[in-house]
């Protein structure tokens, strides 16, 4: 077993390469291109590296090939819950393959989503997955013009022929519709924020009109927040519905984390349900399946899509074909708050 020495800035690659009993040039692959280094030697040179202290240089690296060992990740909102777990199965997956993942705030603003993509490919990534992403016609001409990989999540329609892993917004709403129907809802209040609502979340709310069509009662509560909403706009959310309308309405978030504070809201003010009040949430989060009563939520295949985008992007990387939509679909679950 190789001992660490006390200056690591000393190491260079020949000592890796000895500590592990391979070649330089092993070594120099497992770095930069580690898929083409057999699993058992990749494990014993980044143990060897780890213990001597070995810090490659993947910037020198990068400009000397033009390319790196990076991938963006662009997420609209770092406070959503919703993008975790697509981002646990997109670097589940890179990283054993020696791929790093960088993560970009998009706050679904256009010309700050640009700017990142500039960023990524200053850093000369390899590929870059979208979350929620508008993908204005600046952003695909930067995209097609760098050659990069790209692959869209929560969507089964990418523009320009991106590939698209996710599911469909407008089932998953008519499945929503059909179910508020058959338990006899027929006053729906959606909320929203009154700062602006990105057009996923405008297209969903339509589909939900849509499948319910004339057969209910609609209003559109819009909160003073900006989104994800939080527990307290949940809260917020029934006070202003009773205060406009009153009791029997049914609540319809675009998250489960305000959904729940809508529940707790109506816990707290002695109200029943969802006979007083019905709670809708969104996404399937592990505080839908831990409430009490459970929420009634359209689970959605989080960790499967950031694996499934991450498989997509490495297959494209190698030049091997992959589909351009692949629907992963959704759970419609009819909770107790319904």
């Amino acid at each position: 077993m190789p001992t660490r020495p006390n200056r690591t800035s000393n190491i260079r690659m020949t000592d890796v390469a000895k500590a592990a009993g391979v070649g330089v040039m092993t070594v120099s692959r497992t770095f930069s291109d580690a898929d083409k280094v057999a699993d058992a030697t990749r494990k014993r040179v980044l143990r060897a590296a780890r213990v001597l202290g070995f810090i490659p240089n993947h910037a020198a690296g990068a400009l000397s090939s033009r390319t790196s060992r990076v991938v963006g990740l662009f997420i609209p909102n770092l406070l959503d819950a919703t993008y975790h777990q697509i981002y646990r199965g997109v670097v589940d997956f890179l990283e054993p393959l020696g791929y790093q993942v960088f993560v970009a705030e998009t706050r679904y603003d256009r010309s700050r989503e640009e700017a990142e993509i500039r960023s990524m490919l200053g850093w000369r990534a390899r590929g870059m997955i979208f979350t929620g992403s508008e993908c204005s016609s600046i952003s695909r001409k930067l995209l097609g013009d760098a050659g990069v990989a790209v692959c869209a999540v929560m969507t089964v329609q990418a523009a320009n022929g991106i590939t698209a892993v996710g599911f469909s917004s407008d089932r998953s709403m008519k499945a929503l519709g059909d179910h508020l129907l058959r338990r006899g809802r027929r006053r729906i209040a959606l909320i929203r924020s009154a700062h602006g609502t990105h057009k996923r979340l405008k297209a969903r709310q339509a589909a939900l009109r849509a499948a319910t069509s004339s057969k209910v009662e609609f209003r559109v509560v819009e909160l003073d927040a900006e989104i994800p909403f939080g527990f307290r706009e949940g809260a917020e959310a029934v006070d202003i519905v009773l205060r406009r309308y009153g009791k029997g309405w049914t609540l319809v978030f675009s998250n489960d984390i305000p959904a729940a504070g809508a529940v707790l809201r109506c816990q707290a003010l002695g109200l029943a349900v969802p006979d007083d009040i019905a709670v809708v949430g969104y996404a399937g989060l592990e505080i839908a399946d831990a409430l009490r009563p459970r929420l009634t939520t359209v689970r959605i295949p989080k960790y499967d899509m950031g694996e499934q985008a991450a498989r997509f992007l490495i297959d494209q990387i190698a030049g091997s074909p992959v589909p351009r939509s692949t629907d992963l679909g959704f759970e419609l679950i009819a909770g107790e708050t319904t």
